[in-house]
């Protein structure tokens, strides 16, 4: 018998050596190999362009392609073929990730961004929170005039009551990585745990100065932001200078009339705003709807506005 025919039976190679070997040769086994290895290839050529993890959460997500680590940017596959841009956010401790994940996605506002999927990578062992593909991270943001920060500021300072109506909170809100700009707005990121959960690890907290805290480090955020862009006015001065009010008499909603001193203040306003507010006042007064006339009101006082027409 040849010796080509013996091989197999006379040395102990693998299967695979095995199979090949009946392959060059016109086994019986040609077209069963052939086919699983062409399965095999193309199982694994998918296999490098996406990561298929096991612990993947998320709305019909079965994979994703990390495009950028620098950037952060990424893409993900749905079911069906369908792919997304996205934005991703590294964190080292997975039940933190959870934590955010679960809770950014119970707050749903227009200017609260809600992750998409969170997948954690064992190579690396770091868990990875994904959202819609946004332009960049608030840290890295140069760009805005005095009316975009005005605005933004009073968007995320509804947002962030809404976030805690909703019964959650974010303890970061101070830090810029926690904040993204998408389609020119400011979007909030990482919201971390409910109220419940940070008054039972600080059972001696009262809830109104959580709230309060929460505000102020969101303050003490674009402040600084703004800060950059120019130096700030009296009437920025004015306005941040409100959040840290103790004259509120009603305790018990201190907090309900802070945030509404907060939204109502004509910091933002654009020129056709305040005269309307002027006008309301103006009838208002015509109607002896004010405690004191505004004549008296004005009697003495010097008045300057950084905003024109």
């Amino acid at each position: 018998m040849p010796t080509t025919q013996t091989l197999p039976n006379q040395f102990p190679v693998d299967k695979m050596v095995k199979d090949l070997f009946r392959r060059l040769t016109g086994g019986p086994k040609t077209r069963e190999y052939n086919i699983k290895s062409l399965r095999a290839v193309k199982r694994n050529q998918k296999r490098r362009k996406m990561n298929y993890e096991n612990e993947v959460s998320g709305v019909d997500v079965i994979g994703y392609q990390i495009k950028s680590y620098r950037k952060r940017q990424a893409i993900i596959r749905l079911r069906g073929g369908v792919e997304l841009k996205a934005s991703f956010v590294e964190f080292c401790k997975k039940r933190k990730a959870i934590s955010c994940f679960n809770a950014t996605r119970q707050v749903s506002h227009e200017f609260v961004l809600a992750p998409i999927f969170i997948s954690h990578n064992k190579k690396k062992g770091k868990t990875l929170l994904f959202y819609e593909r946004y332009d960049c991270l608030l840290a890295d943001w140069r760009e805005g005039n005095d009316g975009w920060w005005q605005q933004a500021t009073l968007e995320q300072i509804r947002a962030t009551k809404y976030m805690h109506d909703k019964g959650f909170i974010h303890t970061s809100l101070n830090s810029p990585s926690n904040f993204a700009i998408k389609d020119n707005k400011l979007k909030m990121l990482n919201i971390t745990s409910s109220l419940q959960q940070y008054r039972d690890k600080h059972p001696h907290t009262n809830e109104e100065n959580i709230k309060r805290d929460n505000l102020k480090s969101l303050r003490d955020l674009l402040r600084s932001k703004y800060q950059e862009k120019k130096v700030l006015t009296h009437d920025d001065e004015a306005f941040f200078s409100l959040f840290d009010h103790d004259d509120i008499k009603n305790y018990l909603h201190f907090y309900e009339e802070l945030v509404h001193k907060l939204i109502t203040h004509p910091y933002a306003m654009d020129y056709s705003e305040y005269m309307l507010s002027f006008q309301r006042l103006q009838l208002a007064d015509e109607r002896g709807y004010l405690k004191k006339s505004l004549e008296e009101l004005m009697e003495g006082q010097q008045f300057s506005s950084t905003k024109t027409g």
